[in-house]
């Protein structure tokens, strides 16, 4: 089981640069103060610019002649937007009548490991107004003879013995080679599944946008703030709470956060217009570019790249700055002012001196062009990632396009319709040979059934449609008496 060490809220909590807001402490029973809530969980953009105004969360203080300033409302600096931490300002502290409460991620790994058969046993012990959907399942029954109580409180208190129990009976959802995969967990991560301090995301990921067009709000982070606005209920009640309903409220609370988190990670950042597909994985690596693909239209070989001039000038911008620092027979050596301000200028016009730096590049090259690997996010498919070689740089600055072959469109799954695909530099000897592996030929067999081809041989319907159309359009070739058309009981 592979998974990232389980963050300690708390000491995440006692580490915060900025003095953070605890949601308990703020007072909702008035307008105004639901209002000033509202100033630290949300940030509010109108128009279609940033306003990098200093400014303190809750907007009490807003200009530069305040900038440093401690408010005196919500005890935040005034500064910047573009100078603010990423960090969480707002924490929600467990509420009176609850011990401790529980991290998201923590919730989330067990709550799927103790879910089976539809009945979630963690749920079950933590809230005691929980009602499962599904069946209680046979071995759950030996549980009995331990005589555990439920709610929050009494799972946090006697975790250990409930877990060895649940892990004893073999209960939980099995995984990995030997089935133990989130005992090992639980036991890595034990000091971490508790926390006095949940944090509520940071602010500038909770965006009030108004426009011409109306308000837009993002509605993944509805859940996030009703988790936060049941917490702060249990704290200021209309009515009295017994320690039940306190317990069974916290619950959902924490419920409600992990489903935000799991829906974010799910839609946000990993959905189809996700961050990470618009990156090559999360961010930006050196020696990679990404850009919309496009077809090679002339005569070529079916491994070659052809790649836009920016993109190229950025993504060789080391070798182009070592062979202009050493010079040659025909041009002077630049200093390192003198590269930085041709390239800079270079980046958006064509250049004839960058022109024959790319060549000579290329000519250098011990294959038949640069290596690198081209490849199609987020799919991990056979034949998605391919070892191509670049052989041009267009010099249109106009076409930004990476243009490849249309036989090596069918293993990426792309089409010639906006998709976009990245590709990494390869750097040295040992990198091109580990990456052989991943040349388009070696893709060319069925790995299911020997001496069958596979499906990445196929040209894409669109190609085939493309191609068919064009032989077929009466107006392709033009020569008076001797005008000639292709097509379907057509040929003159």
């Amino acid at each position: 089981m592979i998974h990232l060490e389980l963050v300690n809220l708390d000491d995440v909590y006692h580490s915060l640069r900025n003095s953070p807001v605890l949601a308990n402490h703020q007072d909702v029973t008035t307008e105004a103060g639901k209002e000033a809530l509202n100033r630290l969980i949300f940030d509010r953009y109108e128009g279609d610019s940033l306003n990098i105004l200093p400014s303190c969360n809750c907007g009490h203080l807003i200009g530069g002649q305040y900038e440093g300033i401690e408010c005196p409302e919500c005890e935040t600096i005034c500064q910047s937007t573009m100078d603010r931490p990423l960090e969480s300002l707002i924490w929600l502290k467990a509420p009176t009548g609850i011990t401790r409460l529980m991290n998201p991620t923590a919730w989330i790994m067990l709550s799927d490991a103790l879910t089976v058969s539809n009945f979630n046993m963690l749920e079950w012990f933590c809230d005691p107004s929980y009602k499962p959907t599904g069946k209680f399942h046979p071995k759950f029954q030996k549980l009995d003879s331990y005589k555990f109580e439920r709610g929050l409180n009494y799972f946090y208190e006697n975790f250990d013995k409930i877990m060895d129990a649940i892990f004893s009976l073999r209960i939980h959802k099995l995984s990995g080679p030997d089935g133990d995969d989130i005992v090992h967990w639980v036991r890595m991560n034990r000091n971490s599944i508790f926390c006095e301090y949940l944090p509520m995301p940071s602010k500038v990921g909770f965006v009030v946008e108004t426009g011409g067009a109306g308000t837009f709000i993002d509605k993944t982070i509805t859940l996030a703030v009703d988790a936060l606005r049941t917490i702060i209920g249990i704290e200021n009640p209309v009515v009295p709470l017994t320690g039940f309903r306190r317990q069974a409220r916290a619950t959902r609370a924490i419920k409600t956060l992990a489903e935000y988190y799991l829906k974010f990670f799910k839609d946000t950042l990993g959905g189809k217009p996700g961050i990470f597909r618009k990156h090559v994985f999360g961010g930006r690596i050196h020696y990679s570019g990404r850009a919309v693909i496009s077809s090679i239209s002339e005569p070529h070989d079916y491994e070659e790249l052809h790649l836009p001039w920016s993109l190229s000038v950025q993504l060789f911008k080391t070798h182009l700055t070592n062979k202009l620092l050493r010079g040659s027979e025909d041009r002077e050596p630049m200093s390192p002012n003198q590269i930085e301000r041709l390239l800079r200028e270079s980046t958006l016009q064509y250049n004839e001196i960058i022109d024959n730096l790319f060549k000579e590049l290329i000519r250098e090259a011990p294959h038949k062009g640069i290596p690198c690997l081209f490849q199609r996010n987020p799919s991990l498919a056979r034949g998605s990632a391919q070892q191509l070689f670049i052989t041009k740089v267009k010099t249109d600055v106009r076409v930004t396009t990476i243009s490849f072959s249309t036989l090596c469109l069918k293993a990426p799954n792309a089409d010639y319709d906006g998709d976009e695909m990245n590709l990494m530099l390869i750097l040295d000897k040992v990198m091109y040979v580990r990456l052989s592996r991943m040349a388009p030929h070696l893709g060319a067999f069925d790995l299911g059934e020997p001496r069958k081809l596979s499906g990445n041989l196929a040209i894409p319907a669109p190609v085939v449609a493309t191609i068919a159309n064009y032989l077929d359009h009466p107006d392709q070739y033009e020569g008076g008496d001797k005008h000639v058309v292709f097509g379907p009981s057509k040929r003159k």
